[in-house]
């Protein structure tokens, strides 16, 4: 006697793509995004500056993904997990470098800089939120 499989039932709403193009841009940009960071936060011209780059770099990510999610619906989805993939491999790489660096930091920049990030993400993702309403009209 044979068992038969029982019938997936139909995905509701929009499928996101899944062919290889759309698969290998969204690695693309994660990865330059990645490589991005890492070039920016390495550059002199930061580490002469008295000031925390992990918090600017951390407002940008921000920004970019607040004003990614309000424009998703006229940029489409392919484009959009394309750049959120993106922005997230972003978010992955300048929380890697914050959480290495806190280790050798003296105690005072270290609570300095887990007061700030959560203050400068949310106010990025405000921002870019903002941003992205203006583009829209």
């Amino acid at each position: 006697m044979q068992e038969t499989l029982p019938e997936r039932p139909e995905p509701v709403g929009t499928r996101l793509p899944t062919d290889r193009r759309t698969l290998g841009c969204v690695a693309l940009g994660g990865a330059l995004v990645a490589v991005a960071t890492t070039a920016l936060s390495n550059a002199p011209a930061w580490r002469a500056l008295e000031f925390d780059v992990r918090t600017a770099g951390l407002f940008v990510v921000a920004v970019l993904a607040g004003a990614l999610f309000t424009v998703r619906a006229a940029i489409g989805d392919r484009w959009f997990a394309f750049l959120v993939f993106g922005v997230l491999a972003g978010f992955g790489s300048v929380g890697v470098y914050c959480l290495v660096s806190l280790l050798g930091m003296p105690p005072s920049a270290g609570v300095r800089f887990l007061v700030s990030a959560p203050i400068a993400a949310t106010l990025g993702i405000g921002a870019g939120r903002a941003i992205g309403r203006r583009l829209r009209r």
